[in-house]
């Protein structure tokens, strides 16, 4: 159980979270029964990687909040922009993914995962890295 507070005008409240991986936003809206709304909750961070140049990097974050957050993924602290077909972002659910197709070591370096609404924003970040094919 996870639990997350947040304050109002009354003082602290505290509320438990107990959620499944396959609750939708309904449901999460159900559980904030008082009808307030919570800032993003990072369920599961991102993880680093160790990639090999040309393959696929999936960066994922399983992230809830009431009402839905937005998200917004960084590139060494600037705001990533989808650059073609070879870059996929999608927010399904609480599942916010990126997706690059074919990554270059250019695109080694710090990603964040940035998650915000009226109630707050939570960030989370991983640094991906190159090793070497020693077959090549």
């Amino acid at each position: 159980m996870q639990k997350q507070g947040y304050d109002t005008d009354q003082g602290s409240i505290d509320m438990h979270w107990t959620i499944s991986e396959s609750e939708t936003e309904p449901e999460l809206s159900a559980l904030d029964a008082r009808g307030v709304g919570t800032k993003p909750i990072i369920r599961t961070p991102l993880r680093g990687l160790r990639l090999t140049e040309g393959t696929d990097a999936i960066l994922q974050a399983n992230i809830v909040g009431n009402p839905k957050p937005r998200i917004q993924w960084l590139f060494k602290g600037r705001p990533l922009q989808v650059s073609g077909p070879r870059m996929q972002m999608t927010y399904k659910g609480s599942m916010a993914v990126l997706k690059i197709s074919m990554i270059t070591t250019e695109e080694a370096g710090d990603y964040t995962v940035l998650s915000e609404n009226r109630f707050g924003k939570v960030c989370n970040s991983i640094r991906t890295r190159f090793f070497v094919d020693s077959f090549a």
